[in-house]
């Protein structure tokens, strides 16, 4: 009766400590990145091949920022900060890039970025696929990279005591 007394109070135990680790454990989200590095448009829906104005604050004072389009990878302008931290370019907008897209302004000297979102074209044409480039950009936001740590506890948990309750229940009919 010792040896299943030790058993169950290794289970037991064993249990309370994954218990305790569902309950203790956070998401693995990361703090917001925070910088003081901000970017603007001067048009949020230009035309293909048009130009618009990028500008913001915050960069390092008489540090050079660069500018590009994402989502296809295409670098618009490196333009210098004044002694504030502002900047300021006209780019004009490569006809290849239509519908969504992303501005991202970076401070060279920092690496710190800022974006905005832009919907190059005709919006309701983008959103049926019918530009004139075929579609294309982003859906945006960015991929999910983990996993559902709770959800491999509990069915961890669920084989331990499944387990524990089968040597328990093995052991009494040995011992009848």
């Amino acid at each position: 009766m010792n040896a299943a007394k030790r058993v169950t109070t290794a289970v037991v135990t064993a249990v309370g400590l994954m218990l305790a680790m569902i309950t203790f454990a956070a998401a693995a989200d990361a703090a917001p990145y925070t910088n003081t590095l901000s970017v603007g448009v001067s048009s949020t829906n230009p035309s293909v091949g048009g130009a618009i104005t990028v500008s913001g604050n915050g960069a390092t004072a008489g540090g050079q920022v660069s500018i590009d389009a994402h989502s296809a990878v295409v670098h618009l302008a490196t333009v210098t900060a004044d002694s504030s931290g502002h900047y300021a370019a006209t780019v004009t907008l490569p006809s290849s890039l239509t519908c969504s897209h992303t501005i991202v302004a970076t401070d060279v000297t920092t690496g710190n970025t800022t974006s905005t979102p832009v919907t190059i074209g005709d919006p309701a044409a983008c959103a049926t696929g019918t530009s004139a480039s075929g579609g294309g950009g982003s859906s945006g936001g960015l991929p999910f990279t983990g996993f559902a740590a709770r959800s491999v506890a509990a069915v961890g948990i669920a084989l331990l005591v499944g387990g524990a309750t089968m040597l328990l229940v093995g052991r009494r009919k040995v011992k009848a």
